[in-house]
């Protein structure tokens, strides 16, 4: 699954939450000069849902994900 897909020089990073909180995983992918593209591996997951945190230069947004 491809979670970041941008061409915005800035300091990057991520954390996947479960719907009543716990953090998951999470990663910092520092300061990024190029086209940033991540993939991350949901396999070792449980089926449900998820809260993916997306962070560039402190700013946030949300998505909601669904593990089959």
């Amino acid at each position: 699954m491809w979670i970041f897909a941008s061409r915005q020089v800035g300091h990057y990073s991520y954390r996947i939450c479960s719907l009543d909180g716990k953090q998951m995983f999470s990663k910092d992918l520092g300061i990024q000069q190029l086209d940033l593209m991540e993939k991350i591996d949901l396999s070792s997951f449980a089926p449900g849902v998820y809260l993916i945190e997306l962070s560039l230069n402190g700013q946030k947004t949300t998505r909601r994900v669904v593990k089959n």
